[in-house]
């Protein structure tokens, strides 16, 4: 019931669904109800780990604070996440919505085998969490990244003094990174499938 509402929320609806649908791997219940916190975690947890730990290393004043007497980091930074951000990601989400079009010309075969490895093991009645739409999913999230990274951006070169504002924009920045990376990985396993089944056809 919470979800079905909050999905109607405009723009944070439709991310929500996004995310939602990734963290439950793709399964037809991901429009419907919340995935379990155990899928959430385990969809999220190494980027925002790694988001974390860079935003924080880039911003050495702030973790100056919590570190004891005696330990410092002593280098700085002087570039600022809003100008990296509105430089590089509009042209890496650009790239991300021109290959999304790939989902559309996929083998029909290697989408079928795909939508296998979900099927119940044998002795098992109960279908593993999933379907093949989560390789929509892992192509709409890092564009999802990306967009938000970018506003954040934006809102950090209009308040440049704000740290949290800053520390935010670091955060996605780096997310926006890990998760570019993920597609690039999702890209080379397609292709790779995609050159075999191809090779398969040819030499029968």
């Amino acid at each position: 019931m919470i979800f079905k509402m909050l999905s109607k929320v405009p723009l944070f609806g439709e991310a929500l669904r996004i995310l939602n649908t990734y963290a439950f791997k793709g399964d037809a219940r991901a429009d419907e109800q919340f995935a379990n916190p155990l899928l959430w975690l385990s969809a999220f947890w190494f980027p925002i780990l790694v988001a974390g730990a860079g935003a924080a290393l880039s911003m050495p004043e702030l973790v100056n604070r919590w570190l004891p007497a005696g330990y410092c980091l002593t280098y700085t930074i002087e570039a600022t996440p809003g100008t990296l951000a509105t430089g590089i990601l509009p042209n890496l989400l650009g790239f991300g919505i021109g290959i999304y079009a790939l989902i559309f010309g996929l083998h029909k075969i290697l989408l079928r085998e795909l939508q296998d490895t979900f099927k119940p093991s044998p002795g098992k009645t109960k279908p593993p969490v999933g379907s093949a739409l989560i390789l929509n999913a892992e192509m709409a999230v890092p564009l999802l990244i990306l967009g938000m990274a970018i506003i954040i951006g934006v809102v950090q070169q209009a308040l440049p003094n704000h740290e949290y504002i800053k520390l935010a924009a670091w955060f996605f920045l780096w997310l926006a990174m890990v998760f570019t990376l993920e597609l690039v990985f999702t890209l080379f396993g397609l292709g790779e499938n995609m050159l075999l089944k191809n090779l398969d056809d040819k030499s029968q």
